[in-house]
């Protein structure tokens, strides 16, 4: 099915390059149960990730019409601010062979707006069956991927990075600061620029990925940023 993502905040470059509301969680019984079955998911995600063949890599660079470096600006973009686990991430290829990955998240904590206990957010980056993308993608270019693919189909993938950024993974935690816009009638999530309004949880600390460049060619982590922080002080910032 085809995904649609609001792209009207930045521009895209493609340089392609082929590789070889609030609801609080107070449940702690067996929690050291669900610790283990929690961290058990995680090690058999990053399994299945490290052996998948990928076979094209199509990393970008975004040309975004404003960054957020504080928490402050993020939130002043956000519709929706929500602490939220990753419960499932599919990703999807548009008919412009355009990669996406849509999450379905378990809402553990809404901070600004109204959110039910599940939602989906669209996010553009991913990594896709080879197969899949080549359905969307008849560039002569990128023949020599198709037959890579044809010699392992069912283990041939394709991996779209915006700036390098990791992606959200099932069974983790992160602070989602997320815009809406209305197509048909249905409310649509994406994070703010991609990986900007997107922190992940880690014993209690709060990170984002720092970009390597901004307009002015400066490493967002020299200037006056927010990329890392105690839960609590983010959820301080959240709330003033």
């Amino acid at each position: 099915m085809s995904k649609k993502i609001n792209t009207l905040l930045f521009a895209l470059c493609l340089f392609t390059l082929v590789c070889g509301c609030s609801k609080e969680n107070s449940d702690t019984t067996d929690f050291s149960h669900a610790v283990s079955d929690s961290q058990s998911q995680q090690e058999e995600i990053a399994s299945e990730n490290e052996t998948k063949n990928i076979i094209l890599d199509i990393p970008s660079t975004a040309d975004f019409l404003y960054h957020c470096s504080t928490v402050a600006e993020l939130k002043e973009h956000s519709d929706l601010i929500i602490k939220a686990t990753v419960i499932s991430a599919d990703a999807w290829v548009d008919k412009s062979a355009t990669i996406g990955t849509e999450y379905t998240l378990e809402v553990d904590k809404c901070y600004l707006g109204q959110a039910n206990d599940s939602i989906t957010v669209d996010n553009l980056g991913g990594i896709i069956l080879a197969s899949k993308y080549f359905e969307k993608q008849d560039d002569p270019k990128m023949n020599e991927a198709v037959k890579k693919m044809e010699e392992n189909p069912d283990n041939s993938y394709v991996r779209f990075q915006f700036d390098g950024a990791w992606q959200p993974e099932e069974g983790k935690q992160y602070i989602w600061f997320l815009e809406s816009y209305e197509e048909k009638g249905v409310i649509h999530y994406n994070p703010v620029n991609v990986y900007e309004g997107v922190y992940e949880i880690d014993n209690d600390m709060a990170e984002r990925y720092m970009s390597e460049q901004t307009d002015s060619g400066i490493t967002r982590s020299s200037q006056i940023s927010d990329d890392r922080m105690s839960l609590s002080e983010m959820e301080n910032k959240i709330g003033n």
